[in-house]
């Protein structure tokens, strides 16, 4: 069995080194490969009919050693001499047959290793020609790697030509949106500026009204007066111009003796803007002027509520005074801390209460 192992790879190295020679040779060897083939061929052939003829053989010696066998189990009767010179037959004839198979086995190596040889021998011959062959291929293959380089290269370029032109045109658009954009913005800011311009007029329009109608009130034309501090209110945009409105309308009222109708629009004024002291101090005074109307609980009322107002109208006065004056001392304001103190008829019903002096801290003064 190691030997047939051993033929077998010979066998197949030949084969191989023969499909090598065949596929390396130039086309004017074919002729001699196909007659090497041809050789290997018939000796396949020949191996395989010893093979056959091996297995026949061995076929025989299998059947000869059954039947030999076989008459010993049916011929235990005969005498032991012939039993004994009919198995040293077998034997032997085994022997001999074992000893054709290695014969052949043996012939068989021979030639394959000559074969081998053979094979090998002109595998070194053709040698150089492979070696130029190779030489050739890696050529062809250097070329062909050359043009697809050269082929990705402007691939490459197209592609990243065509990304550079996307991207550019992706950033006109954005400019020209932003541009757009911006455009927009500045239509929007002119119309936000002819707005505030439209404002501008309105406020100015509403101060000359609110002029004229203080005018009006100097002249004592008080029904125009009231009628300019009517539309004020009505068509003020900023609640500056309403405050002074209802100030004024107030004050009107007042002047035509409808002391609670001015304390209400004095009020409302106050609803609007309660930070001046202002429209504090009008509506204390308005408050006292109803006081003086009143008797009784009623009197006693408006009486405090007159004082509570100008308590606020101080408050709200020195707060002013602390944040705008720049070092103007109260004493020195004309309306302000020392809003009760000069000679105002309408705060005569409650100047001389001791809440009052107390407020402006006349206690111990005439």
């Amino acid at each position: 069995m190691g030997k047939l192992f051993t033929i077998s790879i010979l066998a197949g190295f030949c084969i191989v080194s023969l499909a090598l020679a065949q596929q390396l040779q130039p086309t004017t060897d074919e002729k001699r490969l196909e007659s090497i083939e041809r050789r290997v061929r018939d000796v396949e052939a020949e191996l395989r009919a010893n093979r056959n003829r091996l297995d026949t053989q061995i076929d025989s010696i299998w059947k000869v050693s059954e039947a030999s066998i076989e008459a010993i189990k049916t011929s235990s009767s005969q005498s032991t001499e012939a039993a004994r010179i009919s198995s040293v037959n077998a034997a032997a004839a085994a022997s001999a047959a074992m000893s054709t198979i290695q014969t052949v086995i043996t012939v068989v190596a021979g030639v394959l290793t000559l074969l081998a040889f053979f094979l090998g021998w002109l595998g070194f011959r053709e040698l150089g020609r492979v070696q130029e062959l190779v030489k050739q291929l890696m050529e062809k293959e250097i070329d062909k790697a050359g043009k697809r380089i050269e082929e990705k290269s402007n691939t490459l370029i197209e592609q990243g030509r065509a990304r550079i032109e996307g991207e550019a045109s992706a950033l006109v658009a954005e400019g020209k949106k932003a541009i757009g954009g911006e455009l927009a913005n500045a239509q929007a800011q002119l119309k936000d500026l002819a707005g505030t311009n439209e404002k501008l007029k309105k406020v100015i329009e509403i101060d000359d009204l609110l002029w004229l109608g203080t005018k009006f009130f100097d002249l004592y034309q008080i029904s125009y007066s009231l009628e300019a501090a009517d539309k004020v209110v009505q068509g003020a945009i900023t609640n500056r111009h309403v405050f002074q409105g209802r100030l004024l309308r107030a004050a009107c009222l007042k002047r035509q003796g409808k002391y609670g109708e001015a304390l209400e629009a004095a009020k409302e004024a106050l609803r609007d803007d309660e930070r001046p002291a202002q429209g504090w101090y009008n509506s204390a005074c308005y408050a006292s002027l109803v006081a003086a109307s009143k008797t009784g609980e009623e009197r006693d009322a408006m009486t405090r509520q007159a004082l509570e107002l100008l308590r606020n109208a101080k408050e709200r006065s020195e707060n002013y005074v602390r944040r705008n004056a720049l070092g103007r001392k109260p004493e020195q304001m004309d309306l302000g801390v020392r809003l009760g103190v000069g000679p105002d008829p309408d705060l005569d019903i409650i100047r001389e209460l001791p809440e009052f002096r107390a407020l402006f801290g006349l206690n111990g003064t005439t």
